[in-house]
């Protein structure tokens, strides 16, 4: 229970360590990998859309 409650103390202090150019940058490493993943999810649709058009007009 003690080492819950340091471990929380040790975080509140290390969020206010953090510049803000610091969140800037882990924010933007964070849309970046959404963006990444959309854009991995959505290339999957399309090569599903397109092999089964494909295969439906052969």
């Amino acid at each position: 229970m003690i080492k819950k409650k340091q471990n929380s103390l040790k975080k509140e202090k290390n969020k206010e360590i953090i510049s803000e150019d610091r969140k800037k940058y882990l924010k933007s490493i964070k849309i970046n990998k959404i963006k990444i993943l959309v854009t991995q999810i959505t290339l999957v649709i399309v090569l599903i859309v397109a092999w089964e058009i494909l295969a439906r007009t052969r």
